[in-house]
C-alpha cells in the first residue's frame, strides 16, 4: 500500500513548482519507505533468546534431554525469524543509532543520485524522509549552505514533524516545501533566466 494518493503527489509537485518560481534554488523531495531492509541485525535477537532459553529450560527441568533442548532453541529461532519478516517489527529490533545512520547514508546517496550537486551555482536542496525510521533531513549544496544557518532547516523539519504527528503526511510535505521556499527566496532570489533544472515531483523509493 502506498503512503500517497495521486492527488497527494500532484499537490507536492505543484508546491515544488510554486516554490522554484521564487528562487534560483532547486528543490527535490525524496521519500523512502525504509532506508535498509535490515535483514540480518533483527535475527540476532531471536538467536540470542534461543541460545539462552534452551539451557535455561534444561536447567529448570522443562526439558530433560539435549535433543529436547535443541528443539526448543530451533523453535524459538524459527518463530523469531518469522516474526522479523514483518517490517515494523524488524525496524524496532534495530538500534536507533543504526537506523539513523542508514537513513543519513541513503539521504546523501540520494543527493548525488538526483544530481543535486550538479545544479548551476550549487543551489540544490534535498528534502529527504524515510518513513520506517521516522527520519527527516534537509541537505543543501554549498551555494545554499554558505548563506543559510542549520537552525533554519531545523525549524522547517519541525513543522513537517508536527504535521505528520497528527496524520497529515501530504500536508507536512506541502508545509516543509513552503518553509524551504521562504528560506530560499530570502537567500537565493530568482535569476533573470531561471531554468527548471530538476524534476518537480515526489520521488518515492
Amino acid at each position: 500500500m502506498t503512503a500517497f494518493t495521486d492527488a497527494d503527489r500532484e499537490k507536492v509537485a505543484k508546491a515544488i513548482a510554486a516554490t522554484e518560481k521564487t528562487t534560483s534554488g532547486e528543490l527535490v523531495v525524496v521519500v523512502a519507505r525504509s532506508s535498509d531492509d535490515y535483514r540480518y541485525i533483527p535475527l540476532l535477537w531471536p538467536a540470542a533468546v534461543a541460545l539462552l532459553a534452551g539451557p535455561a529450560a534444561y536447567l529448570i527441568g522443562l526439558v530433560n534431554s539435549m535433543t529436547s533442548m535443541l528443539a526448543v532453541q530451533a523453535a524459538i529461532l524459527v518463530a523469531g525469524g518469522l516474526l522479523t519478516l514483518w517490517m515494523p517489527v524488524r525496524v524496532l529490533l534495530v538500534p536507533r543509532y543504526i537506523r539513523r545512520a542508514r537513513a543519513a547514508l541513503l539521504a546523501r546517496a540520494q543527493f548525488l543520485a538526483q544530481n543535486l550537486h550538479l545544479t548551476r551555482n550549487h543551489t540544490g536542496v534535498l528534502i529527504f524522509v524515510s518513513l520506517a525510521e521516522h527520519y527527516v533531513e534537509i541537505i543543501a549544496d554549498k551555494g545554499i549552505n554558505d548563506r543559510v544557518g542549520h537552525e533554519e532547516w531545523e525549524a522547517a523539519v519541525s513543522d513537517f514533524v508536527q504535521a505528520v504527528k497528527v496524520g497529515r503526511l501530504a500536508e507536512g510535505f506541502e508545509r516543509v516545501i513552503a518553509d524551504c521556499g521562504e528560506i530560499l527566496a530570502r537567500n537565493c532570489p530568482p535569476e533573470p533566466d531561471n531554468p527548471n533544472q530538476l524534476p518537480n515531483r515526489l520521488i518515492e523509493l
